[in-house]
């Protein structure tokens, strides 16, 4: 699984997520297969979504997803923040000769 295919889809279950509730996210992304999320939420560290997403995964897409949306909604560090860091930490290798400067850097 290439880096920008990661970054795409944690991309995609934190956007779709937020908007749609599970339900969305499974409605938008049929392709996505669990494993391969759960890989790339790993590489992107961002584990403490993953037991979550495996309820709601199970349950699947007609389910009512009120608790595991909010689980989702109220998990800390916010993955949209998880993944802003990973691919600021990861920019030379997403777009070569540039560097990005993290929030330490910036400061």
């Amino acid at each position: 699984m290439s880096i920008k295919k990661i970054i795409s889809a944690v991309f995609r279950y934190e956007t779709d997520t937020q908007s749609g509730g599970h339900s969305g996210f499974f409605e938008y992304n049929p392709e996505i297969e669990l494993g391969e999320l759960v890989t790339a939420l790993e590489f992107v560290g961002a584990n403490a979504y993953i037991d979550n997403l495996k309820i709601a995964w199970e349950r699947g897409e007609f389910h009512d997803h009120f608790d595991t949306d909010k689980t989702f909604g109220t998990t800390q560090p916010r993955l949209v923040d998880i993944l802003q860091e990973f691919v600021v930490s990861n920019a030379n290798d997403l777009i070569p000769g540039v560097h990005a400067k993290t929030r330490e850097e910036k400061q």
